[in-house]
């Protein structure tokens, strides 16, 4: 009897052993991660769009102790069998550019019942509910977000580290940036309970204070599903990304996008950081009056849309009476009074009306280079946001002696950076 219970429990074991089948298999910072069916059945929804479902699921890995590690981790479904071919887009597209701290990469991608899936590390919160949550808890939702800045900067670092490997996003924007999350004790801790933000100067304290600079830092950019090359040629007539963030050379559907484009949509991303609204507000209406609404929210803030920033988009754009945007403009509606409306300190006023100035133009080829733009914003930082970067990578030293006319001038903008 003692002998078939045992021999029972024993098969039960080894049932259970045999049954967990990986579905996955990983190394992530130094462990060799995987998830198991019985992991994978229990994941959670935490998010959707257009090419697939995003699900929180679990992984196991063992320590060199012999002890077992559980960490989790984003997996992103695709809707459908005949979507597969987008996400293998973004899979080979991420692939391409390369790793980089600041950009989401796949840790290991596969068909699962015919539908690809790829797994990527999970970081709780996106830059959207960071921001949303900020304007809630203030009176009047204008108190820009802690280390704004260091997110910026962040983010057009890796804008700038796609750019280099001839890679352009096409639809960054504050849902599409995510970071990792923290305990508001451990926030406090860094602070001393209060701070002071390198952004603005204004005082915050633990009740407004959304995330510490290694996380500003520490930010990922994601949803490389629409990343193209730049030496390609877009599809006639097709426009891809979101109304508030779309340049006007993705508006009118130029053959050739550069990263200028991401320049653009990462600066209203940081307008609406450190503004109390969106800086371009999109008028509701039916789809074909998209491209007409867009492109008024833009000039209303940036000024009438000339022919000659039409024609510098070269042959093939899609422009047409209908999508003419409406140039009737008031100086309440201008650039400087939407940045007017923040009451910010005047030296942080006088840099974002400089700097969206020339981020925010019409012609992309007129506009920084994210390199350009990530330089700006460092210089911004204080010490303790600095320190959270990484050292300059060896194309970057390069565009610093040029950007700043030579390594010495480079080192000290840098610093200790540029080793």
């Amino acid at each position: 009897m003692i002998c078939q219970v045992i021999w029972l429990f024993f098969h039960c074991f080894l049932t259970t052993i045999m049954s967990r089948k990986m579905i996955f298999e990983f190394e992530h910072q130094g462990l060799n991660f995987s998830v198991s069916d019985n992991d994978w059945s229990r994941k959670q929804e935490i998010g959707s769009g257009k090419t697939g479902y995003v699900y929180k699921c679990s992984g196991r890995a063992k320590r060199d102790d012999g002890t077992t590690i559980t960490a989790f981790f984003a997996a992103k479904v695709s809707k459908s069998h005949d979507i597969n071919f987008k996400l293998q887009k973004e899979v080979d597209a991420l692939k391409a550019i390369g790793a980089n701290k600041n950009i989401l990469a796949i840790l290991a991608s596969k068909e699962i019942n015919g539908l690809l899936t790829f797994v990527s590390e999970y970081l709780p919160r996106t830059l959207a509910r960071e921001i949303k949550d900020l304007r809630a808890k203030e009176d009047g939702g204008s108190v820009p977000l802690q280390h704004a800045d260091a997110i910026a900067a962040a983010a057009f670092r890796a804008v700038a580290f796609s750019s280099r490997r001839g890679w352009v996003n096409r639809d960054i924007k504050d849902a599409n940036i995510i970071m990792p999350g923290e305990e508001a004790k451990e926030r406090a801790e860094e602070n001393g309970g209060e701070g002071t933000s390198s952004t603005t100067g204004t005082t915050l304290t633990t009740k407004n204070m959304g995330l510490s600079a290694a996380a500003a830092a520490s930010i990922c950019v994601i949803d490389w599903d629409r990343a193209t090359r730049a030496t390609d040629e877009q599809e006639e007539g097709y426009i891809v990304g979101t109304p508030g963030y779309l340049p006007v050379e993705q508006l009118l559907a130029a053959r050739k996008i550069s990263s200028s484009s991401d320049v653009f949509s990462l600066s209203c991303v940081l307008a609406k950081m450190v503004l109390p609204r969106p800086i371009f507000n999109v008028a509701k209406g039916g789809d074909a009056t998209f491209v007409r609404r867009c492109l008024s929210s833009i000039v209303v803030v940036m000024g009438k849309l000339e022919e000659s920033d039409i024609k510098a988009l070269g042959d093939g754009i899609s422009y047409s009476d209908t999508d003419k945007p409406d140039t009737t403009l008031t100086e309440e509606s201008c650039l400087k009074a939407r940045i007017d409306e923040a009451n910010l300190p005047e030296a942080d006023s006088n840099f974002y009306l400089s700097f969206f100035k020339e981020t925010l133009q019409h012609r992309p080829d007129r506009r920084p280079s994210p390199w350009s733009c990530f330089r700006r914003l460092f210089q911004r930082l204080n010490d303790n946001e600095k320190k959270e970067f990484d050292k300059l990578d060896a194309a970057e030293r390069g565009e610093a002696d040029k950007d700043l006319g030579g390594t010495e001038e480079a080192k000290k903008v840098f610093t200790d950076h540029y080793q």
